[in-house]
C-alpha cells in the first residue's frame, strides 16, 4: 500500500546442500509505493543479512530484473568456506526514501553430508504422498537386497541441487507422486540430472503424474531436448 515501507514480497528458499564453499543466490522481490515514477533508488537502503553458527555478515544486493521505477528482483551471493553441521540463516532489511523501515521473514538452510558416503545408489523421494511414503517402497527393496543407499526427501530438505544429485553415486532412484525436480522438457530449470546422466549414471524416474508435477498437460507435443 502507498506510504508503506519496502515489501519483500518473496525471498529465496534455498534446499540443505552438500556444497561447503556456494555461491548460494538468494533472489528477493522488492515492492515499494511508486512517487512520481520511483519506487526503490539510491535513496532507499536494503541490506542483505546472513549468518553462520551465530556470525553475522551483511552486504549490498544487486538489482537483476527491475521495473523502471525500480520494483522488481534484488540478489545476493552468500559465499564462504563452510562445513557440514553448519546452519545459515539470512533475511533482508530496509529503509525507504520516507525513512519508514521494514524487515523481512529470516530464511535458512544446512549444510549437511551423506550419511552413507560409499553408498552407490541415492532414492530420492520428491512430492510427497503419504500413501508411498509410509511404506518406503524403493528403500524396502534395497534394505532386502542388502544395498547401502543414501536417501533424499525433497520435501524435507527444501529441494534438491547438482551437490547432492551428483556427489559420487552411479545409480539413482527418483519417486513420488507429481515429482517436480526431474524436467519435463527443454527450458525447465535442471538441478543436475542432466549432468548425472551425461556421466554416465544411471536414472529410474518413477511417477505416474510427472506431467502434472511440472503443470504440463497430459497430451504434450514434444521437441527437441525434451528428456
Amino acid at each position: 500500500p502507498w506510504g508503506a515501507p519496502i515489501a519483500v514480497n518473496s525471498l529465496s528458499l534455498m534446499n540443505n546442500t552438500y556444497d561447503t564453499a556456494g555461491p548460494f543466490t538468494i533472489v528477493a522481490d522488492l515492492f515499494d509505493d511508486d512517487q512520481d515514477g520511483v519506487a526503490i533508488d539510491a535513496n532507499d537502503e536494503i541490506v542483505f543479512h546472513w549468518d553462520v553458527n551465530g556470525v553475522e555478515t551483511s552486504g549490498s544486493m544487486t538489482a537483476t530484473d527491475i521495473l523502471p521505477n525500480g520494483n522488481g528482483l534484488y540478489e545476493y551471493d552468500i559465499s564462504g568456506s563452510f562445513e557440514p553441521g553448519d546452519e545459515i540463516s539470512y533475511w533482508i532489511t530496509t529503509v525507504d526514501n520516507d525513512g519508514l523501515p521494514s524487515e523481512s521473514i529470516s530464511m535458512g538452510f544446512d549444510i549437511t553430508e551423506p550419511g552413507n558416503p560409499d553408498a552407490d545408489l541415492l532414492i530420492v523421494y520428491d512430492s510427497n504422498n503419504d500413501s508411498q511414503l509410509d511404506n518406503y517402497l524403493f528403500e524396502k527393496v534395497a534394505y532386502d537386497l542388502g544395498i547401502v543407499f543414501e536417501y533424499w526427501n525433497t520435501s524435507y530438505e527444501g529441494g534438491i541441487d547438482a551437490s547432492i544429485i551428483n556427489a559420487g553415486w552411479d545409480n539413482i532412484v527418483v519417486y513420488g507422486w507429481g515429482t517436480a525436480n526431474v524436467p519435463a522438457i527443454a527450458g525447465e530449470y535442471d538441478p543436475g540430472f542432466g549432468t548425472f546422466l551425461d556421466n554416465g549414471g544411471n536414472l529410474i524416474l518413477a511417477d505416474q503424474d510427472w506431467y502434472y508435477g511440472h503443470g504440463l498437460p497430459a497430451d504434450i507435443t514434444f521437441a527437441s531436448g525434451d528428456f
